[in-house]
């Protein structure tokens, strides 16, 4: 009689657990991309005030966030700042104080992106490995 070999393969229900996954990665990559940005402006002082970082009433900190949505299977995420203000700007891009002096630019998304990108590839590797 031989050998019989057979396989079936559930394109609806795999497409699903696919889009979970980039959903998961994404989701855990953004929320670990805030506690980062967090970190840089919790410890990237300015040499003049002597602090170890950017944080006086803790509203810009507080104020970092992500979001995600989907349409249609594609999916969209950013971080920001809800209840944006002026200095959270000055502070991320430096400026010149009205002394003269330069307060050098925090960078704490523009570092954070590099490190967002790497978690994100990893957590969408390790996701999808899970359901491939």
């Amino acid at each position: 009689m031989g050998v019989k070999f057979t396989s079936t393969f559930d394109a609806a229900r795999t497409q699903r657990q696919v889009e979970y996954a980039i959903e998961k990665a994404l989701s855990d990559a953004l929320e670990e991309a805030v506690r980062v940005i967090q970190f840089f402006i919790a410890t990237r002082g300015t040499p003049k005030s002597g602090k170890s970082g950017r944080v006086v009433t803790g509203k810009m900190l507080d104020s970092v966030f992500s979001e995600m949505d989907e349409s249609g299977g594609t999916f969209h995420g950013g971080v920001g700042w809800k209840d944006h203000e002026l200095y959270f700007s000055l502070q991320e891009d430096g400026f010149r104080h009205l002394g003269g002096d330069m307060v050098p630019a925090m960078n704490a998304f523009m570092d954070a992106y590099p490190v967002f990108r790497e978690d994100l590839i990893r957590r969408l590797s390790e996701e999808l490995a899970r359901v491939l």
